[in-house]
Formats: C-alpha cells, structure tokens, sequence
C-alpha cells in the first residue's frame, strides 16, 4: 500500500517536476549567453586598453575620457 502511495504521488508532482527542470535548463542558457556576452566584452575592454585595437593607444587613452566625459 505504502508504495502504491508513493507511486501515485511521485506521478501526481511529475508534470510539475518537468516543468520546474526546464525552466531550470532555460535560466541555466540565459545564464550561459550572458557570460559569453560579458566574456567578449571584457576581451574587448582588455584589447583595447593593451593598445591592440580601437585606438591602437596602450592605456585609457583619448576615446576613454571622451566617453567618460559624457557620462557627466
């Protein structure tokens, strides 16, 4: 009887499982993307300040105060 029970509850709580699982899975991708995103971003941020690209000036440079300026 006590597994009879737990069957039927395990079978109740299933689609609810399911569902919590994959939005689950869902956050996990979102998650996923958005690391990708600041990962390329910062590689950018570095390249920059390395002098390797944008400006092609080792350091903070003129674009950085120009954009910094209009922030203010």
């Amino acid at each position: 009887m006590t597994l009879g029970n737990k069957t039927q509850i395990a079978a109740q709580f299933k689609p609810e499982i399911d569902n919590i699982n994959s939005e689950i899975e869902s956050l996990k991708q979102e998650i996923n993307k958005k690391e990708a995103a600041r990962n390329t971003l910062y590689k950018t941020y570095i390249a920059q300040a390395e002098g390797t690209k944008g400006t092609k000036k080792i350091g903070k440079g003129p674009v950085y105060k120009e954009k910094n300026m209009m922030l203010l």
